[in-house]
């Protein structure tokens, strides 16, 4: 037994088959879920078709379902991110313990009575499900920086201004209602923002893409709904509130179906772009504009207080949305510069590569074309017995001795020239307006600083009018031929 379960110790190497580990606790798994959807229908239509009473017994039987369902899951989950699952599994608890005790005293007393205590203990679920949540993200390696955060930003504005559009002007509206009560219904926007902004940094995590990630951001957000229909129904704006309990056994019911598949691997991010973190941003800055029209559309009543709230908010994402796009074009004139940058490095030593080297020559005899008299001489270089130092030492070491050398080549070639790796060990220096006794001192002072007792042959090339780069590089390469025939770690020149 011990052998099988060895394996399971942190994630499935791979797709399952049929008769590993992974496969059966899979199976098991999909099980759960099975019973947990079952469950889930069945108490809907109990919810919807019985009275007041029995639909609160409905409500709590699928909360509790959902809690244990979401304790197998973290039971089950990736050692690593069992703590995360499990702050979230705090908060459900704690969401649970205030709407059981709120539907029990409904279903005992017929009544709702005081919200206030259920309200304290659904604010520390919140912040206890965002910190799992947040944790999460950050072990799977979320994007950091400004983006992030305007995109955080977005969210919480855009849902605090249809929570005063829907809610809170009528919620404040009303001075015989209890402050109490007024207070309570005022804290859930702040709850729903930790939600809010929490998903969007779910949603920018290499596994963004993974369906339990999807699942609890999907959760967090159908939350976030209900809450705003919890308040509409404590504002008198919305008389029965049996489509808000429902939403909340669709929630918990999401939630416990994440947890369950979150050791699942996830298809991970290639560009870091999610389309739910993309289609979020977007419904956040086109939100309160959508919620206003609608409400006028229905002749809904808005005091002005709500308009002037809605102007000034959508100019304040209006700015978010500026500075994310500035944010967003800055982003890709980096990432543009880097490409350019690699496409023209040699990425083992750090030099010009061989395209970006032919370019330089190309520049060099561009400009002693123009000038009279100007010279130009280019030389070839080739360490010495570089196959038979590789063989003995190894391809790292090889490595090693390239880059040391380009690194001490380039502190003694200084400004006289510059250099490039044309392949393999063989570089390219060229040397404006040196003449080829120049360049020879030039090379023996390379040489002099090549590390690790290397040595390099080489051939010069002085231009003349009509050479080309292929010419150029064709008659130094006849002279480091020359060089290597002669005995190699000296410098020559065939005219």
């Amino acid at each position: 037994m011990s052998g099988m379960r060895e394996p399971m110790a942190g994630n499935p190497p791979g797709p399952p088959t049929d008769g590993d580990p992974w496969s059966r606790s899979f199976r098991q798994d999909d099980r759960v879920l099975v019973v947990l959807g079952s469950l889930f229908v069945l108490l809907q239509l109990v919810y919807w078709t019985s009275d007041e009473r029995v639909a609160s017994v409905a409500f709590i039987v699928m909360r509790v379902a959902a809690v244990v369902t979401f304790a197998w899951g973290v039971a089950r989950a990736r050692p690593g991110f069992r703590r995360d699952w499990g702050l979230m599994l705090a908060g459900m608890v704690v969401w649970a313990l205030a709407e059981v005790a709120v539907a029990v005293r409904i279903a005992v007393l017929g009544e709702y009575g005081d919200w206030t205590p259920a309200g304290v203990f659904d604010m520390a679920g919140f912040v206890l499900v965002c910190a799992g949540v947040v944790r999460l993200a950050c072990k799977d390696g979320f994007v950091r920086g400004s983006a992030l955060w305007l995109d955080s930003m977005a969210c919480v504005v855009s849902l605090a201004i249809c929570w005063w559009l829907l809610v809170g002007q009528e919620l404040f509206s009303h001075p015989d209602q209890a402050r109490s009560t007024t207070l309570l219904a005022a804290t859930y926007p702040l709850g729903d923002s930790l939600i809010v902004a929490a998903a969007a940094v779910l949603l920018s995590s290499r596994s963004a893409h993974a369906i339990s990630y999807r699942l609890l951001v999907l959760g967090m957000l159908v939350g976030a709904v209900s809450d705003v229909g919890f308040g509409l129904h404590v504002s008198g704006e919305m008389p029965s509130n049996r489509w808000v309990y429902a939403l909340w056994m669709v929630q918990s019911t999401l939630l416990a179906t994440a947890s369950v598949l979150g050791r699942r691997p996830g298809r991970e991010l290639a560009s870091r772009v999610s389309v739910a973190g993309v289609l979020l941003v977007v419904s956040a800055l086109v939100g309160p504009a959508t919620v206003l029209a609608v409400l006028s559309a229905l002749g809904r009543h808005t005091h002005a207080s709500a308009v002037l709230a809605t102007l000034a908010g959508t100019l304040l994402l209006l700015l978010i949305a500026a500075t994310r796009v500035l944010v967003l074009v800055r982003r890709i004139e980096k990432q543009s510069d880097q490409l350019a940058r690699t496409a023209r490095t040699d990425e083992l030593t750090g030099l010009a590569n061989r395209r970006a080297g032919l370019r330089l020559m190309d520049e060099a005899i561009a400009a002693a074309m123009t000038g009279v008299g100007t010279r130009l001489t280019v030389g070839m270089l080739d360490l010495d017995n570089f196959k038979s130092f590789n063989d003995a030492h190894g391809h790292l070491q090889g490595d090693r001795i390239l880059r040391a050398s380009a690194h001490a080549w380039i502190q003694a070639l200084d400004d006289d020239g510059s250099i490039y790796r044309y392949g393999g060990e063989e570089f390219v220096v060229i040397l404006p307006n040196r003449s080829v006794a120049d360049a020879e001192k030039i090379l023996a002072r390379m040489r002099a600083a090549t590390p690790d007792d290397q040595t390099f042959s080489a051939g010069l090339a002085a231009w003349s009018d009509g050479d080309s780069s292929e010419t150029l590089l064709a008659r130094a390469d006849v002279s480091l031929y020359a060089a290597k025939e002669a005995g190699r770690a000296r410098t020559m020149v065939i005219a």
